[in-house]
């Protein structure tokens, strides 16, 4: 299963507890953890639609990552800069170029639909960078 935050096991450190205070309160105020409950299921449906080939599908779940995509963007800038910054590539760089492609592809083996694959790793990725910090903030 495809998740945007990857779970960090123990570590010691992390932010000052006045940052982890506000990225906390942030997230909380934001309603983030809703955002990316949308999100991860939106990923579960892309993996689906790609997994088995179905475009159709994909056009569906790509117009509903666009949607999600979005509203994890409005929440920023988090207390946490380089949060801010992780997220903001994850999205205007990568998550949301690459669900436009994705809703216009017309084949599994367009261009189009090449592209929104390597978005896809490459956003995820970054995205899961912004993710491993916020949890170990204690953003759950």
């Amino acid at each position: 299963m495809l998740s945007l935050v990857a779970i960090v096991a123990g570590g010691c450190g992390g932010a000052p507890a006045s940052m982890r205070t506000r990225v906390l309160s942030w997230a909380n105020a934001q309603s983030y953890g809703a955002i990316e409950q949308n999100l991860n299921a939106d990923l579960v449906d892309l993996h689906n639609g790609i997994k088995d080939h179905a475009l159709t599908q994909l056009h569906t779940a790509c117009e509903g990552f666009k949607y999600d995509l979005g509203s994890a963007y409005q929440i920023l800038p988090a207390p946490d800069a380089t949060v801010t910054n992780d997220l903001n590539v994850a999205i205007s760089q990568y998550l949301a170029p690459g669900a436009t492609l994705c809703t216009g592809a017309t084949s599994i083996t367009s261009r189009s639909y090449l592209t929104f694959l390597h978005d896809l790793a490459l956003g995820t990725a970054v995205y899961n960078a912004a993710g491993r910090i916020l949890h170990h903030d204690g953003v759950a």
